[in-house]
């Protein structure tokens, strides 16, 4: 392969300035694509890309038989933690490695569980705001609105990785109690066990838990982690928030739990489109869908990350991979 001559094609991604340099000095020719309209020529452009870069967003437009269309494809980055929608099967049929941008968005995600975690133990989603006037009116708004304090409480994390580690920061300041379970490897013991961290068997973080938030990704294992059993294991009024898979929940049972007032509230990052109308149903539920890691910090993170995935493939070094086949081969 001669230098200039690596066709790259990115669906949604948005290099910087930088991110671009560093690519065209890798060897590659770069067609960004990002409006929607754009959606079929792209989908073409892709199909004799040597490389493939697709954001999260991006990744919901592909067929089933996207992989099987990429003739000449031998690297796809994917602008997600894990593997998305992509059967890493197929791509392993096909020599097609497939890398992930793990850390792009840990800050943001960890910040918006927060964000959660405040909304539902002040009660801000209550829909009935001091509507009613006349005297009196205020008494009604005021009890159905009086929350708690998260200072001195104990969070619950299930799923332990980058973003637990700076959720677990940022709640150091309220003086919180942090319980770890489903660390990822052994060596977040040795490096984020301290004075308000600790980690635990599951049942144990389930019972001694004020706040327990889930970041749990699909993994067949832990599909329905929080259960009927789970759910009955928690405190009395425990927060529940969700920024991992929905997979990892079952609704049935948190509706449940929810409608029985086992939960006080829940704030969801991901859910099933069965169960979104009987949770807006209720007023201590927040929605949102996938919405954790959109900050503008984020985005120009995922770009970084991604052409540095690219860039260290092609030197023969590659890093984040989700499907390890050979890689190409440097530019001449």
């Amino acid at each position: 392969m001669t230098a200039k001559s690596i066709k790259l094609v990115s669906l949604g991604i948005r290099f910087s300035g930088g991110d671009e340099q560093a690519l065209l000095s890798a060897g590659c020719l770069i067609q960004a694509y990002d409006a929607p309209k754009d959606l079929p020529e792209a989908l073409r452009a892709a199909e004799d890309a040597e490389i493939v870069c697709v954001s999260n967003v991006w990744q919901a437009h592909l067929a089933p038989d996207f992989l099987n269309r990429l003739g000449r494809c031998r690297l796809v980055v994917l602008g997600t933690p894990g593997a998305g929608k992509l059967n890493m099967e197929v791509a392993r049929l096909n020599g097609i490695a497939v890398a992930s941008c793990p850390a792009y968005s840990a800050p943001a995600v960890a910040e918006y569980a927060f964000a959660l975690m405040l909304a539902l133990a002040r009660k801000l989603v209550r829909r009935r705001l001091f509507s009613e006037s006349g005297p009196g009116s205020f008494d009604e708004p005021a009890r159905l609105m009086q929350g708690v304090e998260l200072r001195g409480k104990t969070l619950g994390i299930a799923g332990y990785g980058s973003i637990a580690s700076h959720l677990a920061r940022i709640v150091k300041g309220l003086d919180m109690k942090v319980l770890v379970s489903e660390y990822r490897a052994a060596w977040w013991r040795r490096a984020l066990t301290t004075r308000h961290v600790h980690f635990v068997d599951f049942p144990v973080m389930l019972e001694k838990s004020d706040v327990i938030v889930s970041i749990l990704h699909a993994r067949r294992s832990m599909r329905g982690t929080f259960d009927d059993d789970s759910f009955s294991r928690m405190r009395s009024g425990c927060l529940f928030v969700n920024v991992g898979h929905a997979r990892a929940v079952d609704e049935d049972a948190l509706l449940a739990a929810l409608k029985q007032g086992k939960l006080g509230g829940a704030g969801l990052d991901a859910f099933s489109r069965d169960a979104a109308q009987p949770l807006r149903e209720l007023d201590n539920v927040i929605l949102s869908r996938h919405m954790a890691w959109n900050t503008v910090q984020s985005e120009k993170h995922l770009a970084a990350e991604c052409s540095e995935n690219v860039v260290r493939f092609l030197s023969g070094h590659p890093i984040n991979l989700l499907v390890e086949e050979p890689e190409l081969s440097p530019p001449a």
